[in-house]
């Protein structure tokens, strides 16, 4: 998957968040999304979602993407 896709994604989750749930959604982003980032960098697919600087958070569910589970 090319860091353009997951930005496409992560715009779309961002988008459909409700205002408060913003960064929750950004980590999820990271923690689904674990393995296709670990090949791309996190900057670039950030700039590509084109809704700010939201590295750090997308690194959080990253690294947090070793210990838990997402539900659905």
């Amino acid at each position: 998957m090319t860091a353009n896709e997951l930005g496409r994604i992560l715009r779309e989750d961002y988008i459909k968040a409700e205002p408060r749930q913003k960064a929750v959604a950004v980590v999820c982003f990271g923690i689904k999304y674990v393995n296709e980032l670990k090949t791309q960098s996190v900057a670039a697919v950030c700039a590509s979602a084109d809704i700010g600087k939201w590295a750090p958070q997308i690194s959080l569910g990253v690294n947090l993407a070793e210990r838990v589970e997402m539900k659905q």
